[in-house]
This record gives C-alpha cells, structure tokens and sequence, in this order.
C-alpha cells in the first residue's frame, strides 16, 4: 500500500464489494469494530485518527500476522494525543501513514506537536514502514525536522516515503536535516521521495540527497517524483549524476511533470549516461511530460536519447516509458526504440505511451520477438487517424506471443473505429491460450450497442475482460 488511502467507506459496504481486494479493508466507522474483530480475519487493515481508541482496546482480537495501517490525517493538538495515548501499545502497527497538514489555527501545530509525534516514532519499534506526507507548508522548521530525524535514527525502517506538497516556504535546512538521516536507515530497501510545487530545494539538497542514498547498501527501490518544482537544471544534472553511482539498486521509477525547458534538455542529456550504469536494473519506470514544447533536447527529439540509455539494460524484466506531449517521436526514432527493446530478451511486463503523428505498424512488430513477455500495456497516443488495416496488421503480432497473460490497449486518444476492427481483435487474440485479462478503450464509429459488447465480451470465456467504447 502506499501514502494515499482509500476512499472513506464503510467495512460493511467493501466486504459486499466483489472487487475490494479481502487483504486490503479499511477501518472508517466505529460502530463495526467489535464485529470486525470477531468476525473477520484479514491480512491488512488502515484504521483512521479517530477510530484509534477503540482500536487499541480490542487489539489483542488480532492475530499477530495482521498488518496494520495506523494513520490519516494529523492537524492539531487533539489529534496528536489520540496517537500519543494510542502509542502506548508498543506493537501498534507495523505500517505507519501520517499526513502532516497546516490547520486553521497555526499556532496549534509547531515543534511540540513535531516533537509528540516522534515520542510516538520512537515507541514504536514494530514499524517497518513510514509514510510522512507535508502539506502547505506544514509549519515544519529545522528544530522540528531534528527531532524527526532523532525518531528515524532510533528505528529499523524497509521501507520509508517522504512527500512534499505545495511547501513554498519550506527553509532548504529542513530537507538537509531529514536528508542527512538517510545514511544511518542501513536496513532501508525502499525510498520514495515525491516534490509537487516546493521552490525551496536547491543544489545543496539534492547533495544531501543523494550523499544519503549512497550509504544505503540494502537499497533496492527507489522512486523520486517532481511536479513544478524549483530543483533546476543544476539540480537535475547532480541528482541522475548521483543516480548512476547507485550500481545496487534494482527498481527504479522517476516521474517529472510539466518541466521547463532547460531542465528538460539537461535530463535527456543525462538520461544516456545515468541508465547505461545501472546495468542490475530489473525494473525501470520513465514518466516525462513536457507539456507543450515545440523542443525537447538539444536537437528536439527525447525517444533518441532514452533508447541509447536503454541500449545496455538487457536484463530488464519490467519497463514503463510514458513520453506525454512534447514533439512527436519520428519513424525513424521508432525503428531505433524497437531495435533496443528487441535486445531485452528477459523483458517480462512493458508499459508504453508514445507519441507519434502516424500509426506505425511494423513497430510493433518487435513484440512477437519478445517470448517472454506477459503483460503488455499501450496507450496510443497518435494525432492522426489510424488505418483499420494497419491495427489489423498490429493485432497479428499477437498470434506468437505465447506468453501473453494480460492485455491492455487504450485508443482513447485516438479517432473511431471500424467494428471489423473488434472481430480481427478477437480472432487474433483467441489463439494466445495464456491470456487471462484484457482491458480495451475504444471508440467504435456509430457506437456498438449493448448486447453486442456483452457478445464480444462473452467470446473470450474465462479471460477477464473490461471494455470501453
């Protein structure tokens, strides 16, 4: 599970919800809890700030294999010492999720508030993972931030998650003083650091930062995210410089929305020469968005410079590119990028989002050389009309991917179809007998009546199959 939780819901409604996965129910209504505990045995549970209380009095109901979820939002006093009292049960939870949010009345949430919550930290030994999310600023000040990071130091965290939301005024002292504790979670295995509009972290940051995870020898996931922030080209160059030099990480995910300019021709810059090192990577996940730019790198084109980096990772079993707007990817760049995926023969899952001017078939034809793939995802996100005979010919590859278990394709950025267009579909797909879910966003010209998508539908028997036209 990660920072964000569910949806508020009753346990009654998610237990009759058919698609509410039985280890992942959440805790929102007091009323239920006795009924919970005596009835029902799961594997995970979230329980909310309020619903905290009575949680402790029955948590001897629970089996020790169970794991908990402690958090949601924490605004002022009150709530602080609900989590404080609740803290005396030293195997609490063993996954803590706290958003840290400004409140209406300031004054109520400085360094003793700060201060109370890593008397909890502290106390509670059980938890492996931490999810800290900072919003509005969150009146977060150095003196508040060291008693974080003496918290984090006392404990044996795998897996811990930082985020940063609109923290305009964030001192640059508070992320070296959390940063500069990186080094001493030796037992960490996963990091995640999310930044959406915080102007505050400079250069000597992303130092830190950096400094900080090249200490972590169990670190095996990382994934880093920047929506509008303030890094800046300087900033960008460190951060994939620093990236390279982590040879033990095995996954890893970087996400960057609406970027500037010169940023952008920085990052594909270093894109080549940062993913060429990291030859132990098995799972890459590259999410660009630039807006809309009439250039991308230095000579306009991004698919360019992120096939070369990609040239040296033959041992990826999972990838996800996803290049939104910017300048469409040419034929010819296409024909390159097909080339570097052909090489990746271990390549397992492939999730991808490219955009082109013009549907090119033959593309996609590297897919049937890749034998070992099992879940295929392609957002088509193309500005002019695809050909129904040139999707015919792209649903041909299916025929000799064998090991094909999922499918999805989304057209939803594309123009109408034929209804032929579904039949040859279908005929291709039915000979791949390991397929077992398939997801399909198309529109179909004059609209596809009810009865004749419950047909289609029905054709693929016990194959999962969830439709949109």
């Amino acid at each position: 599970m990660g920072n964000t939780l569910p949806q508020e819901r009753s346990f009654s409604s998610q237990l009759k919800d058919k698609t509410c996965s039985s280890k992942e129910l959440s805790l929102y209504h007091s009323r239920e809890i006795k009924q919970i505990f005596t009835n029902y045995r799961r594997e995970s549970l979230i329980v909310r700030t309020s619903d905290v209380k009575k949680f402790v009095k029955n948590r001897k109901r629970f089996y020790e294999t169970l794991e908990i979820t402690l958090g949601y939002s924490i605004r002022s006093k009150k709530e602080i010492n609900t989590v404080v009292s609740a803290s005396k049960d030293r195997k609490l939870a063993s996954r803590l999720c706290v958003s840290f949010s400004d409140s209406a009345n300031a004054k109520d949430f400085r360094e003793e508030n700060i201060k109370k919550f890593s008397v909890v930290l502290n106390s509670q030994r059980n938890i492996s993972t931490l999810s800290l999310d900072f919003c509005i600023d969150s009146n977060l000040t150095q003196e508040g931030s060291k008693f974080l990071v003496s918290a984090l130091r006392s404990m044996f965290l795998s897996e811990l998650s930082l985020s940063f939301t609109n923290c305009w005024n964030m001192p640059e002292e508070v992320f070296l003083t959390l940063f500069s504790c990186l080094k001493h979670l030796v037992c960490l295995s996963s990091f995640t650091l999310k930044l959406c509009r915080v102007m505050t972290l400079k250069l000597t940051g992303i130092k830190e930062l950096i400094s900080g995870l090249r200490g972590l020898r169990q670190l095996k996931r990382l994934k880093i995210s920047d929506q509008r922030s303030g890094i800046g080209s300087e900033g960008i160059e460190e951060l994939f410089s620093g990236l390279g030099k982590l040879k033990h990480i095995s996954h890893l995910s970087l996400d960057f929305d609406d970027l500037p300019q010169d940023i952008i021709e920085t990052l594909l810059k270093s894109v080549s020469v940062t993913f060429a090192s990291l030859k132990y990577l098995i799972s890459l996940e590259l999410i660009l968005d630039f807006g809309f730019k009439e250039k991308e790198g230095p000579d306009g084109r991004a698919l360019t410079y992120i096939s070369s980096g990609l040239q040296n990772l033959t041992s990826l079993k999972s990838l996800t590119l996803s290049l939104r707007w910017g300048l469409p990817s040419t034929e010819n760049e296409l024909n390159n990028f097909s080339e570097t995926l052909r090489e990746m023969k271990s390549l397992q899952k492939l999730n991808l989002r490219l955009f082109t001017e013009e549907f090119n078939d033959k593309f996609y034809f590297v897919f049937k050389d890749l034998k070992m793939l099992k879940h295929l995802s392609l957002f088509f996100d193309i500005t002019q009309e695809i050909p129904d005979q040139g999707l015919e010919n792209f649903f041909l590859t299916f025929k000799d991917m064998r090991a094909l278990s999922a499918l999805k394709l989304d057209f939803s950025f594309s123009l109408e179809f034929d209804k032929k267009v579904l039949h040859s579909l279908y005929e291709n797909l039915k000979e791949v007998c390991s397929l077992r879910y398939l997801s399909l966003k198309i529109y179909v010209k004059k609209g596809l009546e009810e009865k004749e998508k419950n047909d289609f539908i029905s054709k693929f028997g016990d194959v999962k199959v969830e439709m949109e036209v």
